[in-house]
C-alpha cells in the first residue's frame, strides 16, 4: 500500500526505478534542496543519503506529493498511538493536516516521511523541522511498533544530516515534555543531542514543563547515520 501510494504520487520506489531518479546528475542518494530554504534564492548542491540500512527518507515535495498522498499520510499518522504525543492539539481533518505542512503557507517547514526498506515497504514515521535561521526546530514521530528498534535512531540522524545541508542552519533545537523521560533519553543517548538540565516552565503549553536540547553541526561530525 505504501509503495502504491508513493508511485501514484510520482515517487519511484523499486530499486531498479530509483536508479533513474537523478537530479541534475546526482544519484538517488543526493538531492538539491528547494531554493526557498537557502534564504537568498541561490541553489546549492548537497550530498546527503536518502536511503539507509533500514529506512528511506522521502522529503516532502509539493510538485510530486499531492493531496492524495497527504490524505494517506494523515491516515497513517493519525492511526498510530504516538499521534497524540506528537500532535498534542491534533487536527480537525486531513485538510487541516495538509495546511500544516503546506509549503505555500509554511515555507519554513521541512517534512520528511520515513518508510522501511522492507518488501513491501511500510510507513515508519515522520520528522519535520521548523526553520528559523540559524535554528531548525526538530520534531519526531515514529510508529509505536518501531519504538524498540534501530529505525528511529537511523531516521533521526539521517533527517538531521539532511537539514544540516542547508548552510544557514547552524543548530538543531528540540523541546520535550519534562515527564517524557524515554524521549529525553532517546535524543540524548541515541541521536546525540545535548539536553539542558534545567526545566522550562510552560515550555510545551500552559500546563506542561519541558526540557530543551540542542545539536550543532560540529557535534554531528564523526557521528554515523546508522547503528552506532
Amino acid at each position: 500500500m505504501v509503495e502504491d501510494t508513493l508511485r501514484r504520487s510520482g515517487y519511484r520506489t523499486h530499486p531498479e526505478h530509483r536508479r533513474d531518479t537523478s537530479v541534475e546528475g546526482h544519484s538517488e542518494h543526493k538531492v538539491l534542496p528547494r531554493s526557498g530554504l537557502s534564504g537568498n534564492g541561490e541553489k546549492r548542491r548537497i550530498d546527503v543519503k536518502l536511503e539507509g540500512k533500514e529506512i528511506r527518507l522521502i522529503p516532502f515535495n509539493p510538485d510530486f506529493h499531492d493531496e492524495q498522498f497527504m490524505g494517506k499520510l494523515y491516515k497513517w499518522v493519525k492511526s498510530d498511538p504516538s499521534y497524540k504525543h506528537a500532535f498534542r492539539d491534533g487536527f480537525v481533518n486531513w485538510s487541516d493536516f495538509f495546511r500544516f505542512f503546506d509549503k505555500l503557507i509554511h515555507p519554513e517547514r521541512v517534512l520528511i516521511t520515513i518508510i522501511t526498506n522492507t518488501d513491501p515497504a511500510e510507513f515508519a514515521g515522520i520528522t519535520w523541522f521548523n526553520i528559523d535561521f540559524p535554528v531548525a526546530w526538530a520534531n519526531f514521530m515514529f510508529r509505536t511498533k518501531y519504538g524498540g528498534t534501530r529505525i528511529p535512531q537511523e531516521a533521526c540522524r539521517m533527517s538531521i544530516r539532511y537539514v544540516f545541508q542547508i548552510p544557514e542552519v547552524k543548530v538543531i533545537l528540540g523541546v520535550t515534555p519534562a515527564d517524557n523521560k524515554r524521549a529525553i533519553n532517546f535524543v540524548r543517548k541515541r541521536v546525540g543531542f545535548h539536553v539542558m538540565s534545567e526545566e522550562i516552565p510552560y515550555g510545551i503549553d500552559a500546563n506542561t514543563a519541558s526540557v530543551a536540547s540542542y545539536l550543532t553541526r560540529g557535534m554531528m561530525e564523526g557521528v554515523t547515520d546508522g547503528h552506532g
